[in-house]
């Protein structure tokens, strides 16, 4: 257990040890995430944290549930903030502030849900509503975040450079991510065609094109969101279509760990922790297959 003390809640200072928080807009998400947290526990009149699993897993289920009624937040951004949230803890505990906080298992939230996947028919009605408004620039975005499954961090700076046509005609995605294990990501022949399309009209080295630099994160998931709505299918966030493409490609390929790290940059093997669920739901133990 530990007090609440309120410089705890200046966050001005903080950062993640080894990295720092540079951005700016990086800065404010964690100020007004640590901030959302504070007034929160105010609000509940809490005067002492309970460092034991199943009390402060139940004060984080309330906090999430505190983030969706109060300012209706989407499962990424109420996943985003309670990261935020354990990251400054932790922070708490390396500088000697607080203790017995990492030694808390913490219930693990990221298990993506059977809502969190795109059907193919609603991927197809994307495209087919952007190509309708023939917005191929941001058609291009959608089909690299479905057939390669970029975070949103990498999809915001998507140089033409970063694909190439081979000498069979064929286009791929040279992923350098991972500098030491570059990896080639081999595309649809309609996604060729929509390249084609842009990259006779490209005046600029990236794909979206923000005057030289890149976009902020929220800009491309409210773009997702909007698109999304324009489109008439759910709301989905690019963290959507990454569990997407990564679930297809399982299922299509199976279960190659070594394989399924180096194409999507794991730096460990989370087929377990993110689809266990739905892959036993399509008759696929993952344990089993992992030992084969």
């Amino acid at each position: 257990m530990i007090l609440i003390l309120k410089e705890f809640s200046f966050v001005e200072k903080y950062y993640i040890p080894g990295k720092g928080l540079k951005n700016k807009s990086t800065q404010r998400l964690y100020i007004r995430s640590i901030n959302k947290f504070s007034d929160f526990v105010d609000e509940k009149g809490i005067k002492v944290f309970d460092f034991r699993a199943e009390a402060f897993n139940k004060l984080l289920d309330d906090f999430r549930l505190h983030l969706k009624k109060s300012y209706n937040y989407k499962p990424g951004t109420i996943r985003i903030t309670v990261k935020i949230v354990l990251n400054y803890f932790e922070y708490l505990e390396a500088t000697g502030r607080i203790s017995n906080f990492r030694s808390i298992e913490i219930t693990d939230d990221d298990e993506v849900k059977p809502e969190n996947i795109i059907y193919p028919e609603e991927y197809d009605k994307l495209e087919t509503y952007l190509i309708n408004e023939n917005d191929y620039v941001h058609l291009f975005i959608f089909q690299i975040a479905y057939y390669c499954g970029l975070k949103n961090k990498y999809l915001r700076i998507l140089k033409y450079t970063d694909f190439t046509i081979d000498k069979d005609g064929r286009l791929y995605y040279f992923n350098i991510i991972t500098k030491d294990s570059p990896y080639k990501i081999y595309l649809p022949e309609k996604v060729k065609n929509t390249f084609l399309n842009i990259n006779i009209q490209k005046n600029s080295i990236y794909i979206l094109d923000n005057k030289g630099v890149s976009y902020y994160p929220r800009y491309l998931t409210r773009l997702f969101e909007k698109t999304c709505t324009a489109a008439g299918i759910k709301n989905y966030a690019p963290k959507d279509f990454r569990h997407s493409c990564i679930l297809n490609y399982i299922l299509d390929h199976g279960v190659n760990v070594d394989d399924i790290c180096l194409r999507f940059n794991w730096g460990s093997n989370n087929i377990e922790r993110l689809y266990k669920a739905i892959l036993k739901s399509k008759g696929i133990n993952v344990e089993k297959e992992r030992e084969i």
